[in-house]
């Protein structure tokens, strides 16, 4: 198996290999982001008295401004570049999330969300 992934990766030249491994490792962040958080879940109830429908919405509210603004970025990373692009939603997503743990009540947390988005 791995040596049919390497034969597909090998004729690429070392700069789009980059290139895809950067994207490919920012996803992977974004996917991190969304699976941390619910196991998180039972102690926020617990302390914040949220039910679990509502912090269940954090996470919604997350993907759907992932999804949404999936067509402006990639219309901006065509005009400006991909690569100050990547880093900035980088800088927000991190930001938002790490928001989250900071801010004291729901509200705040939903808008970190959609930062973090």
């Amino acid at each position: 198996m791995i040596s049919a992934v390497i034969s597909l990766i090998a004729p690429f030249p070392a700069g789009e290999r980059r290139t895809v491994g950067l994207v490919s490792t920012a996803h992977a962040f974004s996917h991190f982001y969304m699976l941390v958080l619910p196991p998180v879940f039972p102690l926020l109830h617990g302390e914040l008295g949220l039910s679990y429908a509502a912090l269940g919405l954090l996470l919604s509210v997350y993907a759907v401004v992932t999804g949404l603004m999936q067509l402006p970025m990639g219309l901006l990373v065509d005009r400006v570049g991909g690569r100050a692009i990547l880093v900035l939603g980088l800088a927000l997503n991190g930001l938002g999330i790490l928001l989250v743990g900071l801010v004291p009540g729901y509200w705040a947390m939903l808008g970190c969300m959609v930062l973090a988005g």
